[in-house]
């Protein structure tokens, strides 16, 4: 949510305290300056502007120059159940193709249902959601080096890290708020108006919204964690948590790991700088071992990384980045590998300094 401050300087009706204090809200995080051109930009051609979550300047201004590009875009079918959709694409920060930020938004006119969408893009090709063509069940995927955010119809706001993927069934809204996912997700619960919970299932847990802010982790082959932000969540084990009593309620602050189905599930205290830093397009690693970076390095930036000797990947490294270029953060965890690097294209080689 933006401060009353910001949206006063966009209405134009601000004072001098408020100028104040938006000259330094935009010096506190790289980025901001853009976004606030953009919303004055909305708002001097339309007169409003929906000032929602920090994601909407972004899908407003693109909506807007679409709509001044003669709506020539190309149109395709959204997954039922949700509006809204957009996707991030980080290839300004994978060293293949081009530096800049790629903003792209999937869209539709549904009269019937009410919901109003623009396909957006500034960039060809696109790429649009894929959406299942079973009849009972949708899909909504972020591909690799991507980040998308999109509104179910329930109003839950979900925003899926790089490499993830959420399904849910055609019923979604009407008689249940069931979803699956693989991968990693953020989700803004709207429980107003709403008789069913929401319920997130993962390969190894069930997390059931009891009205709050929360991320899951759960890509394959590695554990779940739930990590609440607000409010508070009621998480079980998939095999036989009725019986075992394997059952744990996580409130805002706290988070629990499941590393397997009959893992205990034990609330913890949770890091949520470390835990959402995805959600500013920050790359945050403390004390993890190499191997545990690489895989989140290949799905950021959509490239496979190659290491040539195993000791590398056991070595723990703490490090932090923000709206780096790949070359960038490879240079940086070679350094602190007494490692050297090659990159080709999608492909990075990690290797010791000694090492043919």
């Amino acid at each position: 949510m933006y401060p009353e401050q910001v949206k006063n300087y966009i209405s134009g009706s601000y004072s001098a305290e408020d100028k104040a204090f938006v000259e330094q809200w935009v010096k506190e995080k790289p980025g901001r300056q853009k976004k606030l051109k953009e919303l004055k930009a909305v708002w001097e051609k339309t007169g409003s502007l929906r000032l929602l979550e920090e994601e909407d300047v972004t899908s407003a201004w693109y909506s807007f120059k679409t709509k001044m590009e003669e709506k020539s875009a190309p149109k395709y079918p959204s997954a039922a159940g949700h509006s809204n959709y957009y996707k991030t694409n980080y290839r300004t920060k994978k060293g293949v193709t081009s530096w800049s930020v790629l903003f792209k938004a999937a869209a539709v006119l549904l009269v019937a249902a009410g919901l109003f969408s623009v396909y957006l893009s500034e960039y060809a090709p696109t790429e649009e959601a894929t959406v299942s063509e079973a009849p009972v069940e949708h899909t909504i995927r972020s591909e690799r080096g991507e980040r998308a955010t999109f509104r179910l119809s329930d109003g839950t706001i979900a925003t899926l890290n790089a490499g993830s993927t959420i399904r849910y069934s055609e019923s979604f809204g009407k008689n249940t708020r069931e979803i699956a996912l693989e991968g990693e997700a953020y989700f803004r619960v709207n429980n107003e108006g709403q008789t069913d919970p929401f319920v997130v299932n993962t390969e190894k847990a069930s997390v059931r919204d009891i009205g709050t802010e929360f991320n899951v982790r759960a890509y394959n082959t590695e554990n779940t964690d739930i990590v609440v932000s607000k409010g508070r969540v009621e998480v079980s084990t998939l095999k036989d948590s009725a019986a075992t009593g394997n059952r744990v309620t996580v409130t805002g602050g706290d988070m629990v790991r499941v590393t397997g189905e009959n893992s205990p599930l034990v609330v913890q205290k949770a890091d949520l700088e470390y835990a959402l830093a995805w959600l500013d397009e920050k790359l945050m690693f403390k004390k993890e071992p190499f191997r545990d970076i690489k895989k989140r390095l290949e799905r950021f930036y959509d490239v496979h990384i190659t290491v040539k000797d195993s000791v590398l990947n056991s070595k723990k490294i703490t490090a932090s980045f923000e709206e780096e270029e790949l070359e960038q953060v490879i240079r940086v965890l070679a350094l602190s590998l007494n490692a050297e690097y090659e990159i080709s294209g999608r492909t990075v080689l990690l290797k010791r300094k000694d090492q043919q």
